[in-house]
């Protein structure tokens, strides 16, 4: 029995340094993309972006939204203001951005807060290098 307790409390142990360890990677690469290369990149792309939350039914998701500056990249691609960019996070967002080496492409749904937003919004990729 005392083997058996023992195994669990290593195990338990295990799991705790695997999760602490998980956190400290996933903190590490979102300080080094928005922090430390996100100002680069905007200004290279003429970006900015939102973190805000939207309300879907009695839910709220965080989503992704991008506001192009006029004359950068994502403006010229056809990115509009407040654009949402899915399946990524803003940490996937910018490790994108700085791994690209010539064609990107997103998925976005155009954002804002008018029309009916029980329909389907139209997903659209678009494309810049």
């Amino acid at each position: 029995m005392k083997k058996i307790v023992s195994y669990f409390i290593r195990l338990a142990f295990v799991i705790i340094i695997v999760f602490l360890c998980y956190g400290w990677w996933v903190s590490s690469q979102a300080h080094h993309y928005q922090t430390e290369l996100g100002p680069e990149l905007r200004e290279r792309y003429g970006v900015a972006t939102g973190t805000p939350y939207l309300s879907f039914g009695d839910e709220s998701r965080e989503v992704l939204t991008v506001h192009p500056v006029p004359g950068g990249a994502f403006d010229a691609a056809g990115f509009k203001q407040g654009d949402i960019v899915l399946s990524t996070t803003l940490t996937t967002f910018y490790r994108t951005l700085s791994a690209s080496e010539g064609e990107v492409i997103f998925r976005v749904v155009a954002g804002g807060d008018g029309g009916n937003r029980t329909k389907a919004r139209q997903t659209t990729q678009i494309r810049f290098n």
